[in-house]
C-alpha cells in the first residue's frame, strides 16, 4: 500500500524532482530547518550525495542556506515555489515549440545531402580516442562540445593540451556544455582559458550527457565508455553538424554562464 510520503513524492516528479530530492524536501517541510548531517542520517543518504541533492533543490528554489554560528542548515521553502517551476517549464515549452519549424526544417534537408561525401567513422579503446581527439586539430573557427564529465579523465593536459595548443595557433574558439557546477583545473595552455573559451552550466535533469560530443567543420565526433570500453565515431556530413551544431547554440543560449576562476580552467556556476 502506498503511503501518503510516496504519493507525494509520485506527485512532485512532473516538476522535475527525483526521489531524493523529493524525499528531502518533504523531510524539511515536515521538520523545519536542518544540517546536512542530520538530514543525511536521519535519510540515510550518503553527506556527499546530500549536499549534492541540497544543491539542486537549491537551484530549483526549493530549499534555503541559513548560517548559524554552529554551521549551516537547510531550510524548505514555501510550496509556493513550486509556482515558479510551472512557470520556468511552460516559458521552456514556448521555447522548444518555436524552435521546431527550424528544427524540422534541417532534418528535412537531411534527405537532400550528398552522401557521396558523407562517411561514418567506428574507433574502439583509448588509441582510437586518441586519434580521434587528434583529428580536432583541423577546427576552423570554432568547436562546440558537450562534455561529458566521465570522459574528461582522458582529454586533461597531455594530448588534449596538444590540440589546444593548435587552437591557440589557428584561433580557434571553444564553446562548451557541461553538468558540473565545479570545473577543476583542466588545462597548461593558458591561452585558451583567457580568451578562447566559454563554458556554460546546464542540469543534467534537462540534458545529461552520458556521452561527448564535439562538433567542428562538418565533423561530428562522440565518445563514451561501453561498460569499460572505450567506443568512438565520427560522422562526416556536412548538414547534419550544422543542425548539431544549431542545436547546441539554442541551449547554449539557455544556459547558464560559469565564472572561470584561474589560468587553468577552473570553473563553477556563479
Amino acid at each position: 500500500m502506498i503511503n501518503k510520503e510516496d504519493s507525494l513524492v509520485q506527485l512532485l516528479k512532473p516538476f522535475g524532482l527525483s526521489v531524493d530530492e523529493s524525499r528531502v524536501y518533504i523531510q524539511l517541510l515536515k521538520t523545519g530547518p536542518q544540517t546536512a548531517l542530520k538530514l543525511s542520517r536521519s535519510s540515510k543518504i550518503g553527506r556527499t550525495k546530500m549536499y549534492r541533492i541540497l544543491e539542486d533543490l537549491e537551484e530549483k528554489n526549493l530549499v534555503s542556506a541559513l548560517t548559524r554560528s554552529y554551521g549551516r542548515e537547510f531550510e524548505a521553502s514555501s510550496t509556493d515555489n513550486l509556482k515558479l517551476i510551472v512557470a520556468r517549464k511552460a516559458k521552456e515549452a514556448t521555447e522548444v515549440r518555436s524552435a521546431l519549424p527550424q528544427v524540422m526544417t534541417a532534418f528535412s534537408l537531411l534527405s537532400d545531402q550528398d552522401v557521396s561525401r558523407s562517411k561514418v567513422l567506428h574507433y574502439n579503446g583509448t588509441k582510437g580516442l586518441k586519434r580521434v581527439i587528434w583529428n580536432q586539430r583541423r577546427a576552423v573557427g570554432s568547436v562546440r562540445t558537450f562534455v561529458s564529465e566521465k570522459m574528461s579523465k582522458y582529454l586533461d593536459f597531455g594530448l588534449g593540451d596538444e590540440v589546444r595548443l593548435e587552437f591557440v595557433k589557428r584561433h580557434v574558439k571553444i564553446f562548451e556544455l557541461r553538468n558540473e557546477k565545479h570545473i577543476p583545473k583542466w588545462t597548461n595552455v593558458v591561452e585558451i582559458v583567457r580568451s578562447l573559451w566559454e563554458v556554460r552550466y546546464i542540469p543534467a535533469s534537462q540534458i545529461e550527457m552520458d556521452f561527448e560530443f564535439v562538433l567542428y567543420n562538418d565533423v561530428i565526433a562522440m565518445y563514451g565508455l561501453d561498460g569499460l570500453n572505450v567506443f568512438c565515431v565520427e560522422i562526416y556530413n556536412e548538414r547534419s553538424a550544422r543542425m548539431m551544431s544549431r542545436m547546441f547554440d539554442f541551449m547554449m543560449k539557455h544556459a547558464k554562464p560559469m565564472k572561470i576562476l584561474n589560468e587553468h580552467g577552473e570553473a563553477r556556476v556563479g
